[in-house]
């Protein structure tokens, strides 16, 4: 592979197939830079439309800033 890794394959005729891969990937930098609102949503009109409740108050509180 590419990345130094591994693919495994098992397969079993009428039970199915798995498929694994092993990659070792290096550590990532947990600090990340702040993010910043580079555009004002303040006077902005949004429409949410959602057939689950909860899906339309998460994203009402993610544009909100909450």
């Amino acid at each position: 592979m590419l990345m130094g890794g591994q693919i495994h394959v098992n397969s079993d005729v009428g039970f199915g197939s798995e498929f694994m891969f092993h990659l070792h990937l290096p550590v990532a930098d947990v600090t990340e830079p702040a993010i910043e609102n580079s555009v004002d949503l303040s006077i902005a009109h949004v429409l949410v439309v959602d057939d689950l409740r909860i899906n339309r108050l998460i994203l009402h509180d993610q544009l909100r800033g909450d």
